[in-house]
């Protein structure tokens, strides 16, 4: 603000022609993601080893970014749950940080399936066998997804191995990144609370998941606006049955849990 008013006495004084501060910087455009369908994926399992088939997986149900999944410990991982608490930074000339998260909403305990549980003792028994062949060569930083001597990936590094995978399994291009954008797009395509796919990604809040989702979000408008076009078509045959005498007040759609849809074509086929 100092600095925007010393502009503007100086545009008075006529020493410059134009407020710097006053610049309008182009809108950045967003980088396009891909979703792997339930094919692809499927594809991509069969043709990764262990250690990549358990990343995929993981990627996949937990939705973490590159940077949280290769921060991730084995002392933030329960038989339930897993716990991002750390980020991974890299920095040029090969150094590295463990960092905070991104936000406060990125610390978060993502509940895990018992596949993906099953899933993870397989790598961490693959793990220590690996670990004891290293020997004095391996990195100890308890680090579920390391290098093959227990450092920490480069993201180029994980993008290379990642790009190999892909071409073996004869899939388009795509990022690591993207798994997180397959996870979030699956879940919302399945109908999932939009609120808990935003706590899940550990997004800032539900604009940023429905702005990065735009596409899928969309896609459930639609769909709320078929079942609210079939909702309204029946409830007043539903009422007029009521009326007539043809079904009771209690099994009408507003006294029950079930579909009103669904009680609504009951309520008509009592009438047949």
């Amino acid at each position: 603000m100092i600095l925007k008013s010393a502009f503007k006495e100086f545009i008075q004084r006529d020493l410059i022609v134009k407020n710097p501060c006053e610049v309008t910087l182009p809108k950045q455009r967003k980088r396009e993601y891909r979703v792997l369908t339930h094919a692809e994926y499927q594809s991509l399992i069969r043709v990764s080893p262990l250690y990549w088939k358990t990343l995929i997986m993981f990627d996949l149900e937990t939705g973490l970014r590159p940077e949280e999944f290769l921060a991730l410990t084995w002392a933030n991982v329960t038989d339930r749950t897993i716990k991002v608490r750390k980020a991974l930074v890299r920095f040029p000339k090969g150094e590295y940080q463990f960092t905070d998260p991104k936000n406060d909403s990125s610390r978060r305990t993502i509940p895990i399936s018992a596949t993906l549980q099953e899933q993870l003792k397989r790598h961490r028994h693959e793990q220590l066998k690996l670990r004891m062949e290293t020997g004095p060569y391996w990195t100890d930083l308890d680090l579920v997804f390391p290098t093959e001597i227990g450092t920490p990936f480069t993201l180029s590094n994980l993008n290379r191995k990642f790009k190999a995978l892909l071409e073996k399994a004869d899939i388009p291009a795509m990022r690591p990144y993207d798994m997180r954008h397959t996870s979030a797009t699956w879940l919302l395509e399945a109908g999932e609370n939009i609120k808990v796919v935003s706590e899940r990604l550990g997004h800032s809040g539900i604009a940023v998941t429905a702005d990065t989702y735009l596409h899928v979000s969309e896609g459930m408008q639609e769909s709320a606006t078929s079942k609210l076009e079939k909702l309204i078509e029946v409830l007043p045959v539903v009422s007029k049955l009521c009326q007539d005498g043809e079904i009771t007040q209690s099994e009408t759609p507003s006294n029950t849990d079930e579909n009103p849809v669904k009680q609504g074509i009951t309520g008509l086929r009592k009438t047949a």
